[in-house]
Order: C-alpha cells, then structure tokens, then sequence
C-alpha cells in the first residue's frame, strides 16, 4: 500500500476543519453588531472624523471575513455573486449621479449642491456624507465579491 507524503495528509486534514472553536464562534458572534455599527459609524461620520467611505466598508469586509474564518466555508454561500456584482455597480452608478448633480444644477461635476448643517454636524459635509455612502457600498460589495470568488476557488482546488 503506497503512503501519501506527510504535507498531503496534513493539508487534508486542515480542510476538513471547517470551523473554529466554540469560543472563537460566541465571541465574534457577539461582537457582530458592534463592528458592523462601528463600520457605519466610520462611513457616516468620515467628513468629521478620520475615516469615509472606504475604511467603514473595509471594516465591513472584515467584520464579514471574521464570521467567515470563525464559522467556515458554509456561512458565506449565503452571499451570490450576481447580488454584489449588482450591488457593486449600483454604487458606481450612485456615484456618477451624485456627481452630476452639480452639473444638474449648473456647476461643475460633484460640485456641493447639498447646502445645510452647522459646521461639525452630520449634516454639514453636504454631498461628502452621500459620497462616503456610495463608496462605501461600492468598496464593500466589490471586495466581498472578490473574497468570495477566491473562496470558491480554494474550494474547488484538489489534491
């Protein structure tokens, strides 16, 4: 009987572990909300504060990757590549109007035609909290659509 090399039969192993530890799974169970509104809050405050629209939708994808890593493979075949695909392009579409609004109006390209707030409010960024929005859309789903398709890639490689 031929014996396989011991690196094969060690890889094999480490696929069959789909998920972590009963620990791990409770405590990025449990700080899902709070890293998911953490993310939101980076994206909805990035005009007052250090952060926008690509860091809260990177925090987003990584809230995302951590369920990933503590549940297995399983939890992300809830996510369809057509509905990111989509999602993804609705943000760069979003993105495009948002700046021809200034254009619209009679001024330049994502010219602030938002008028409104008092300085250091949410409302005083104008059209920089709507941009943060988009692409922080954009950033999370077209991240999440790469992750995923080098998931399934992984998943389909054989040894």
């Amino acid at each position: 009987m031929q014996q396989l090399p011991r690196r094969r039969v060690m890889r094999r192993q480490i696929e069959r572990q789909a998920e972590m530890t009963i620990i791990v799974r409770t405590l990025v169970r449990g700080l899902l909300p709070v890293l998911l509104i953490f993310g939101v809050y980076i994206v909805t405050f990035g005009h007052l504060t250090p952060g926008g629209g690509f860091q809260g939708g990177m925090i987003i994808v990584g809230t995302v990757m951590s369920f990933y890593l503590a549940y297995g493979y399983n939890i992300m075949r809830r996510f369809h590549e057509e509905d990111l695909d989509l999602t993804e392009h609705i943000g760069a579409l979003a993105y495009l109007f948002t700046g021809l609004l200034g254009v619209f109006f009679g001024t330049l390209f994502l010219t602030n035609v938002i008028r409104g707030g008092t300085p250091g409010s949410l409302l005083s960024g104008g059209i920089i909290l709507v941009l943060n929005f988009v692409v922080g859309l954009k950033v999370a789903s077209g991240t999440l659509l790469v992750l995923l398709i080098l998931l399934e890639s992984l998943q389909k490689v054989v040894i």
